[in-house]
């Protein structure tokens, strides 16, 4: 499968990562990684992904990929919510806020457990 991934973000454990291995996209591709989280994320690490997505990418990411535990992964998926339809991510708060489709995300799941990597929901 050929995702043509030309613009992908990546947020997460970046120190997870095994020692040489590294997001490689193309060389002409713009990437952008973006390493932090908590185990309890809040708005405002929310916010700066946001902020770090839009500075470093003119139209957006195509596709956020999300690597670490299931905080790093919700992350990624409410920061794919804002940056597609606007708003904080205090407008998505409850059930059925989302108004449509989001940029995919990829998720990478380093611990089990939480289950984020399958559920739709983003626990803020």
């Amino acid at each position: 499968m050929d995702l043509r991934i030309a613009a992908p973000l990546l947020i997460g454990s970046l120190c997870l990562t095994p020692a040489g291995a590294r997001l490689a996209p193309p060389a002409d591709a713009p990437a952008s990684a973006l390493s932090g989280g908590a185990p309890e994320p809040s708005t405002d690490i929310v916010n700066a992904a946001i902020a770090h997505a839009r500075s470093a990418f003119a139209q957006g990411p195509d596709v956020i990929i999300g690597i670490g535990g299931g905080s790093n992964l919700d992350v990624s998926k409410v920061t794919g919510v804002v940056l597609a339809h606007g708003g904080t991510p205090f407008d998505y708060f409850g059930e059925y806020k989302v108004p449509g489709p989001i940029a995919p995300v990829i998720a990478v799941p380093t611990t089990a457990g939480t289950g984020s990597e399958v559920g739709r929901a983003g626990v803020i």
